[in-house]
C-alpha cells in the first residue's frame, strides 16, 4: 500500500491476512508470534532510522507496515495490541514531523479510540491540535494527561500556549507558574524529562537493564558507569546513581560527560553551587557544545542568578536552535525573571519542535562502544548521522567497531583452541583421581 501522505509508488510488503488468520494462537509466547513481532520490529527500527535521516515518508511506510504485520497477526492479544497500537503512534509521529497533521489525527483518533491512557497519542493528539489552531481541544487533551497523573513542564508549557492563544491571560500565567514551580521542584526536570514527545517507541531496547549487565561484564568501565547512572537519574534512583557517579569519577576524573553527570546529581540533590562548579569545569574543557550551556543555565537559575542563567541559555541555543530543553528552559527561566512575552515566545518555539535529539551524545554513546551489541551499533550509526559535528561520536563509532572486530576474532579463535588442547585435557581425564574412587572401580568391574 502506499504510504500516507508520500504521494510516490512506494510499497510495503504485508502478510496476507486470510494465511495468518487461519493459523491458530495459542498464545502471544509461542508460535508464529514472536516471529512476527521480529518482523515488525525491524520495520520499527527502520522507521526510526529514517526518521532520524529525515526520510519521513519511509519512515512512515515502515511504521505502517510494523502496524499492518501485528494486527494482522492476532490483535485481540492484549501486549501484541499494545505494540501495534505504538506503531501507530509512531507512524502518527512520523505524519506530524512532516506536517501532515491530518493524517496524524487519523492514526492518533484510532490509538485513543482503542486505549484511551495511550500517554504518547494523547500528547501528540495535543500537539497536533494546537499546531492546527483548536487551542480549546488541545486543553481537553491535556487535561486527561493532567487527570492521570502526567505533571511535567513540557504540557505545562503547550497548556500556556493554548490559553494564550485563546486570550486567557489569568490561565496562560497559571500555567506558566506551573512549570516553574515543577522546576523548583525537580531542579533538572526541563532538561532531563521524557515528556512522550518523539516516536512512542513501540518496540525498544530496555536500556537500563542492558547498562546493569553491561556494567556486571565491564565494572572498570567509567563510561558504562556514567550511562547507567544517567539512567538511574531518569528513573528516579538517586541513591543508586550517586553510587555509579562516584565509581565513574574514580575510574574518570577529569572526563566532561562525566562532570556533567556529577553536575547533574548534585543539582538534583539541591546544591546549585556545587553543580554550577562542575558545569562550569565542564564548559572549560568542552565549550562548544549546547548541553553544557544549558545546564550552566539551569544551575544559574536555581542559584538565584536569573539574568546569567537567561544568557547561558541563550547560548545554548545560538549552538542548537532545535534544543527543545533549552527552549523549555528559557520559558520557564523568563517567566520566573517577570518576561511573561518571552516566556510564551520560547514555549511557543519549543511547540514547534518535532524531535529533541540527545544533546549530550558522548558518554551515552561511549558506553555502549565499550560493550557493542547489534542494538548499540545501530543507536552509534543514529546518532552519528544525527551529530555529524561531535567529534566524540566518530571516534565512539570507531572504538565500537574495534571491539566488534576483536570479538569476532576471539569467536574464531575460540573453537581453534579448543581442539589443539583436546589431547592434553583428555590425558589429565584419564589420571585424575576420579578413577580411583571405590565406587567407581565398582562400576568399571
Amino acid at each position: 500500500m502506499a504510504a500516507p501522505g508520500t504521494g510516490g509508488a512506494r510499497t510495503t510488503r504485508e502478510p496476507p491476512a486470510a494465511a495468518i488468520g487461519s493459523i491458530p494462537v495459542p498464545d502471544v509466547t509461542t508460535g508464529f508470534v514472536p516471529e512476527l513481532r521480529g518482523a515488525a520490529a525491524v520495520s520499527a527500527r527502520r522507521g526510526q532510522e529514517q526518521l532520524d535521516r529525515a526520510g519521513f515518508g519511509d519512515a512512515a511506510a515502515c511504521f505502517e507496515d510494523a502496524a499492518a504485520r501485528l494486527a494482522a497477526g492476532h490483535p485481540a492479544r492484549g501486549r501484541l495490541q499494545q505494540i501495534a497500537l505504538g506503531c501507530r503512534a509512531d507512524l502518527a509521529y512520523t505524519h506530524v514531523a512532516a506536517q501532515r497533521f491530518g493524517a496524524a489525527a487519523a492514526e492518533l483518533d484510532h490509538v485513543l479510540q482503542h486505549d484511551p491512557g495511550h500517554v504518547a497519542a494523547r500528547w501528540l493528539r495535543a500537539r497536533v491540535c494546537e499546531r492546527e489552531g483548536a487551542a480549546a481541544v488541545a486543553l481537553e487533551h491535556l487535561a486527561r494527561l493532567d487527570a492521570a497523573g502526567v505533571r511535567a513542564v513540557r504540557p505545562s508549557l503547550l497548556a500556556a500556549a493554548c490559553h494564550a492563544a485563546l486570550g486567557d491571560a489569568a490561565g496562560f500565567r497559571s500555567l506558566l507558574a506551573r512549570a516553574v514551580a515543577i522546576t523548583r521542584d525537580r531542579p533538572c526536570a526541563p532538561l532531563t524529562e521524557r515528556a512522550p514527545d518523539g516516536a512512542a517507541g513501540s518496540i525498544g531496547v530496555d536500556w537500563l537493564a542492558r547498562m546493569r549487565r553491561s556494567v556486571a561484564r565491564r565494572p572498570d568501565a567509567a563510561g558504562g558507569r556514567a550511562l547507567l547512572a544517567e539512567l538511574l537519574l531518569d528513573a528516579g534512583g538517586l541513591e543508586e546513581a550517586d553510587l555509579h557517579v562516584a565509581i565513574a569519577r574514580t575510574l574518570a576524573p577529569d572526563d566532561v560527560e562525566v562532570m556533567l553527570l556529577a553536575g547533574r546529581s548534585r543539582l538534583a540533590r539541591g546544591d546549585a553551587v556545587a553543580a554550577l562548579a562542575l558545569f562550569g569545569r565542564a564548559a572549560a574543557r568542552r565549550p562548544g557544545y549546547a548541553d553544557t550551556a544549558a545546564w550552566i543555565g539551569l544551575a544559574r537559575f536555581h542559584a538565584g542568578a536569573i539574568a546569567d542563567a537567561i544568557a547561558a541559555l541563550e547560548r545554548s541555543l545560538a549552538l542548537n536552535r532545535s534544543y527543545g530543553g533549552a527552549w523549555q528552559s528559557l520559558a520557564v527561566v523568563r517567566f520566573a525573571a517577570g518576561d511573561a512575552r518571552g516566556a510564551l515566545a520560547a514555549a511557543r518555539q519549543m511547540s514547534l519542535r518535532h524531535r529533541q535529539p540527545p544533546e549530550r551524545p558522548g558518554a551515552f554513546h561511549r558506553a555502549l562502544a565499550e560493550d557493542p551489541d547489534d542494538d548499540a551499533m545501530r543507536e552509534l550509526q543514529r546518532a552519528v548521522t544525527l551529530h555529524a559535528g561531535y567529534p566524540d561520536l566518530a571516534a565512539a563509532l570507531a572504538l565500537a567497531h574495534r571491539r566488534r572486530e576483536a570479538q569476532a576474532a576471539a569467536g574464531r579463535e575460540r573453537p581453534r583452541t579448543a581442539f589443539s588442547t583436546l589431547p592434553d585435557r583428555m590425558q589429565r581425564v584419564q589420571t585424575s583421581t576420579v578413577f580411583t574412587w571405590p565406587w567407581i572401580r565398582a562400576r568399571t568391574r
